[in-house]
């Protein structure tokens, strides 16, 4: 919060540090949270509520801030070269730099509210807050597209988002007849299932899935993402696809949870379905795709068909891969959402038929993309492969042969699309020369901070992916226990 304020009244130079300084604390923080968490035998959720009652600090809860925490930190750090090329550039005049880093950290603000909430009237206060203060940002440019898609964005979200206020009001009504005012906390919801079967605690169920499954991405409510992702600037791209989604996933996540408590038995197979239904909407789109920040984006809506996925399987290793993915998926998509700034600058353009030969201009970053589109297509021995294959071995301990191989398909028509377009932008040939490298010899410059940002990410996604801490591994397990249940443990 005060980052926010601060930020908008200094100059822009002096307002990059200050969001990083803020993302530092914001880390540390996390990281001493999640230490603490996982070092603490699990005893229950009850056992997890602050002294304000109205935030948790559970293993979900901890992950998901640790997730927020470490993106904000390298989407920050980036942000220090990007806002300044930016500008010289002439893309960001007057007071936009500012008004980028302010907005950004209520975007943040709004995000790390939205996972530690254990009133479930909060949650959907702060996922309805990140709409309103990330439309400002899709919209930073000014460019007609840009509105088009803010506002797309905020209709669609916003809409999906009444279903979630409407579930969360009827869970509430529904459950405060047994326990009164403790069913507006999700601690209190899941620690008394006194109301299984009831009709209305079902539709509340579907109307939240729905509506959270909107904000998520989900299929066949997905339609808001592509061009909110494309149109905006590319730490705001970075912040919605490998960290919004994950929020959104979280609320998600918790609802499935509480019908697993309630044996409301068809949401967890809701979920299965919307996850596979996702996965092959995007991989058709991602085959066709031309823009890069597109193809990011529909990639964005696979990956959260896998999360569906191994949530929907509800096993313990399927739980773990999920929550797992949430993390290596938003380290991999923040990584290039943010190299999709740099191909901008070089190539003029988002056109992948005007981009090629990037090996030659820039080694690193021909390298960098060629590492992405293996990653991102769940190839071994990156993270995305370990998390992936967690999903898919615990969807076969689930007995879900046949969602499986779909599963497994729609993967394999993903990494066939995406390794196709990585490939091209690294080695291929542009169909226009001229017009790819846009002019000026200087654009291939990109600020070192950039570069940096890059390559200490690729290199987490290589480490992770054959090395998970002990710290992780705790935690991870503890929040898969909560989710499925003690009882199918």
């Amino acid at each position: 919060m005060a980052a926010s304020i601060v930020t908008y009244f200094v100059k822009a130079g002096w307002g990059r540090y200050v969001t990083l300084a803020s993302s530092i604390i914001v880390l540390l923080t996390s990281l001493n949270v999640l230490v603490h968490v996982s070092s603490m035998p699990y005893e229950g959720i009850e056992s997890y509520v602050t002294s304000v009652k109205d935030f948790i600090l559970d293993p979900l809860a901890t992950w998901m801030l640790f997730i927020v925490s470490l993106m904000y930190f390298f989407i920050s750090l980036y942000s220090i070269g990007f806002t300044g090329r930016e500008e010289e550039l002439g893309e960001l005049r007057g007071s936009k730099p500012s008004l980028l880093h302010s907005l950004m950290n209520v975007f943040v603000l709004t995000m790390l509210v939205s996972s530690i909430s254990n009133n479930i009237f909060m949650l959907w206060v702060a996922i309805e807050a990140t709409t309103l203060a990330s439309a400002f940002l899709v919209a930073l440019y000014g460019k007609a597209e840009s509105l088009e898609a803010a506002w797309k964005y905020v209709v669609t979200c916003s809409v999906g988002l009444v279903f979630s206020l409407y579930g969360t009001s009827l869970l509430y009504a529904e459950g405060g007849k047994r326990i009164g005012f403790s069913a507006a906390f999700w601690s209190g919801l899941m620690t008394h299932p006194s109301h299984t079967g009831s009709l209305a605690i079902m539709v509340a169920l579907i109307s939240l899935i729905i509506g959270y499954g909107t904000k998520a991405g989900l299929a066949p409510m997905w339609t808001w993402l592509p061009d909110a992702h494309a149109e905006a600037p590319a730490p705001v791209s970075a912040l919605l696809s490998g960290v919004l989604i994950n929020c959104a996933f979280i609320g998600f996540v918790r609802y499935v949870s509480l019908s697993l408590a309630y044996d409301v038995s068809f949401i967890p197979k809701l979920s299965l379905a919307l996850g596979l239904l996702s996965m092959w909407v995007a991989a058709f789109f991602i085959i066709v795709s031309r823009d890069v920040k597109r193809l990011f984006a529909y990639s964005t809506v696979e990956n959260v068909g896998v999360l569906a996925t191994g949530i929907g399987f509800a096993t313990t290793t399927s739980v773990v891969g999920s929550l797992y993915h949430m993390l290596t998926h938003g380290l991999l998509k923040t990584m290039l959402f943010l190299l999709s700034g740099i191909l901008l600058w070089i190539y003029g353009t988002r056109d992948m038929r005007f981009m090629g030969e990037l090996l030659r201009l820039h080694k690193v970053l021909g390298f960098i993309i060629v590492v992405g589109g293996f990653a991102l297509g769940c190839s071994p021995p990156f993270a995305t492969f370990l998390s992936f294959y967690l999903i898919a071995y615990g969807g076969l301990l689930a007995g879900n042969l046949v969602a499986v191989i779909l599963y497994a398909i729609a993967s394999a028509v993903v990494f066939a699309g995406i390794m196709s377009r990585t490939l091209h932008i690294s080695m291929g040939k542009p169909k226009d020369v001229r017009r790819s490298y846009g002019g000026e010899f200087d654009r291939f410059k990109a600020p070192k901070t950039c570069i940096v940002v890059l390559i200490v990410i690729v290199a987490l996604i290589a480490i992770l992916g054959v090395y998970m801490p002990r710290l992780f591994h705790s935690v991870l397990v503890y929040s898969a226990k909560e989710v499925i249940g003690s009882g199918r443990w």
